[in-house]
């Protein structure tokens, strides 16, 4: 979804993204989330983000220490933020805010009040989302 979520962002410079990752698929899912956090401690949220979703490489440690390494963190303050009470508190507000709308996969998204609309999405459809979303 990146690629389409860059382009509809580009497309529209008055749509802010608001994003909240959620750890929805068992430990692995965890991990990544952690990882994703810990590295954004560093300014490396994206870069993180975007290497772990767009790799096929088995989820684990060592491979985030691989990604870490490759990114310049610092991976022992990663480490140790990935396991911190700071990173576990986004994760479980993240959880909370999901489970209020009904969010019960990734991705989904939300259009302000009008929509919450549950996996991949193409352009048209987001485009229909978001006139939904601005006639309110």
């Amino acid at each position: 979804m990146a690629p389409v979520v860059d382009q509809f962002l580009a497309r529209h410079p008055d749509v802010r993204l608001v994003e909240k990752v959620i750890p929805v698929l068992g430990d692995a899912s965890l991990l990544d989330a952690q990882a994703i956090y810990a590295a954004a401690f560093q300014g490396q949220y994206d870069a993180m983000r975007r290497r772990l979703m767009e790799e096929t490489a088995k989820p684990g440690m060592e491979h985030l220490r691989d990604v870490a390494k490759s990114l310049k963190l610092d991976v022992a303050r990663f480490e140790k933020d990935m396991k911190g009470q700071a990173v576990m508190g986004l994760l479980t507000a993240n959880l909370g805010q999901a489970q209020s709308v009904g969010v019960q996969g990734t991705p989904t998204f939300l259009f302000g009040q009008a929509a919450v609309a549950p996996g991949a999405l193409g352009m048209e459809q987001m485009e229909q989302f978001l006139e939904a979303a601005r006639k309110g």
